[in-house]
């Protein structure tokens, strides 16, 4: 009967130890689970704090950039004297960087946290083109083409020319280009400034070519300024100028305008254009007498420089004359726009244009030894062998009737840790 008792509480002893050893495992998957949750929390709390820590300063960022573009300071509040803003506080300090450029820089605390977002920006003329030579989807530079700049406020691009071991002629090395996609410069071609590539895109080069400055990628994605076309619904009536004519200053309103070869237009400013098509043909010469206003010219669609051709102001300015091209001529079944596959939107060899070219729908093919002193920005861009683009800096230049604005350079929040 005794030995009954003992292996009786054998049994239960053994039973607690059973029972101890499922407890302890369950408290230690409570403990696991509650740290795993309280964890979670305040990885939640952090990102939420760290998140309203942004808003505020980003509010602080925004309230200096206002500022800076109506005039008024850009530094606001300081360390010891923050400016109070939806719960928290922020400050901004500004920082000149020099050509135009400026740093603003905003602290904002809120929940025990601190995010620090910077903005830099540039200086530019509305409307004024940022780059020498942009194509927004597509850029590519063949054998022998050339990109360079001068100033025509400064005298005629020959007399600012280089000259190196004889052979490479180039004047000032700001001519930079730019895309929103890779560029692609091939064999022997030049540029004589910054080659811009967009976000996380590159700069491809081929054989010897070769770019004189920076590779770096765009921070941000440039977009294009909005083209405003009067309407095409007043076009009437072709006109086609044979042998040597003049046109007093207006605004003319055609279904097309030609210029049949070895024929001349004189065209006295200021002048409006705007016109279904235009076509210069071989040998053709339009000038623009810009003594009291320049020219503008709208075209919706086919243009046309062909070979030997020449489209420019008297003085040979080229803030004097724009070409804005309306047609679109890229085949893109994404996009929901009206779309001409046949539009001839074309420069031949040998011609020359002094002025601003803008295209924002349409691809652009620049034929060998074509010359451009100006500008040049399109939808998507190929500058066939030997062509050469002059960048005129005079066209960023300002004076104190022209609006300026601000470009956007970089941009970024990042938490400050305590």
């Amino acid at each position: 009967m005794q030995q009954r008792k003992r292996g009786n509480t054998r049994e239960r002893g053994a039973a607690l130890v059973a029972v101890m050893v499922v407890v302890v495992a369950l408290a230690t998957m409570a403990a696991t689970l509650l740290l795993q949750v309280g964890s979670s929390t305040r990885e939640e709390r952090t990102a939420r704090e760290l998140e309203t820590a942004r808003l505020v300063s980003e509010a602080g960022l925004n309230a200096a950039f206002a500022n800076m573009q109506a005039g008024m300071a850009t530094e606001l509040g300081n360390e010891q004297f923050p400016v109070s803003f939806g719960g928290g506080e922020f400050f901004v300090e500004s920082e000149d960087l020099g050509n135009g450029a400026t740093r603003l820089v905003a602290m904002g605390n809120a929940a025990n946290r601190t995010v620090m977002s910077e903005l830099v920006v540039k200086q530019v003329a509305a409307g004024s083109p940022v780059y020498g030579v942009f194509g927004d989807e597509m850029l590519e530079i063949n054998s022998n083409a050339f990109v360079d700049s001068y100033k025509s406020s400064l005298g005629s691009y020959e007399s600012q020319a280089i000259y190196s071991n004889g052979n490479d002629t180039w004047a000032l090395g700001n001519g930079h280009i730019g895309s929103n996609a890779n560029i692609y410069v091939s064999q022997n071609s030049g540029v004589h400034g910054n080659a811009t590539p967009g976000v996380e895109k590159s700069v491809v080069l081929s054989g010897t070519a070769e770019i004189h400055g920076t590779t770096t990628p765009a921070e941000v994605d440039f977009v294009f300024p909005e083209l405003s076309v009067p309407s095409e619904e007043s076009l009437s009536g072709n006109m086609t100028i044979k042998g040597d004519k003049t046109l007093g200053p207006g605004t003319y309103y055609l279904n097309s305008l030609t210029l049949n070869s070895n024929s001349s237009l004189d065209v006295t400013g200021p002048v409006t254009f705007v016109l279904g098509s235009m076509e210069l043909r071989s040998n053709a010469e339009l000038l623009v007498d810009a003594t009291n206003g320049g020219a503008e010219f709208y075209v919706y669609g086919d243009f046309e420089l062909q070979s030997n051709t020449l489209l420019a102001a008297t003085d040979y300015d080229p803030q004097n004359l724009a070409v804005n091209l309306r047609g679109n001529n890229v085949i893109d079944p994404s996009v929901d726009v009206e779309i001409d596959e046949d539009l001839d939107i074309g420069f031949k060899s040998n011609s020359k244009m002094y002025g601003m070219l803008f295209a924002p729908k349409a691809l652009i093919e620049i034929r060998s030894n074509f010359e451009l002193y100006g500008s040049l920005m399109a939808r998507r861009l190929l500058i066939s062998s030997n062509a050469m683009i002059h960048y005129d800096e005079s066209l960023s230049e300002t004076d104190e009737d022209v609006e300026m604005t601000y470009e956007v350079v970089g941009w970024r929040s990042v938490p400050v840790t305590p």
